[in-house]
């Protein structure tokens, strides 16, 4: 297995991922992938297997007031980056149970240090807090963050999570 940068050409294999292990509701079109990729300091990898695409792991530097909603298409983050944004995550069925998930975090926590992030929010749905939560996660009110237009995009369910950036983070 290899992991390495997410890159354009592997828009078509992850949008098959993310039709395997999302609800219709939570799946994004390539050209939201494809502003993601693009994003000056991208946080994107992917796990590849002789050609296959096992996981993905969608992710970006960016900061409260440009905060991106589901499947946003057009997307630049314009002055300063100061929180990591987590954004979307997907392991095939075949390669879970593996430590992938767990790699491909240490690559996104190697990132945010080097650009010295200092906090990290995801959006966790389709029941997956508690796992989160043993990633050192919490759950936050998005209003305290000013965060509740783009929580809405995501549904009912949608939690906004939280996870201070330090030494700890590879849990």
């Amino acid at each position: 297995m290899v992991i390495r940068p997410a890159t354009l050409l592997d828009i078509p294999q992850i949008l098959d991922l993310q039709r395997i292990c999302y609800e219709i509701a939570f799946q994004e079109d390539s050209a939201a992938f494809s502003t993601k990729i693009n994003q000056p300091y991208s946080l994107c990898w992917v796990v590849e297997k002789e050609g296959e695409l096992l996981a993905y792991f969608m992710a970006m530097a960016t900061n409260r007031e440009q905060f991106p909603c589901l499947n946003t298409e057009q997307y630049d983050v314009l002055g300063h980056t100061d929180i990591l944004y987590l954004h979307d995550m997907a392991i095939s069925p075949q390669a879970r149970g593996q430590g992938l998930l767990k790699q491909l975090l240490a690559k996104v926590w190697q990132q945010a240090e080097q650009l010295m992030l200092k906090e990290a929010f995801l959006i966790a749905v389709q029941g997956s807090s508690n796992m989160w939560a043993s990633k050192g996660f919490i759950a936050v009110e998005a209003k305290q963050y000013g965060l509740e237009a783009q929580l809405r995009t995501y549904g009912e369910g949608a939690v906004l999570m939280y996870k201070k950036i330090g030494n700890s983070v590879l849990k």
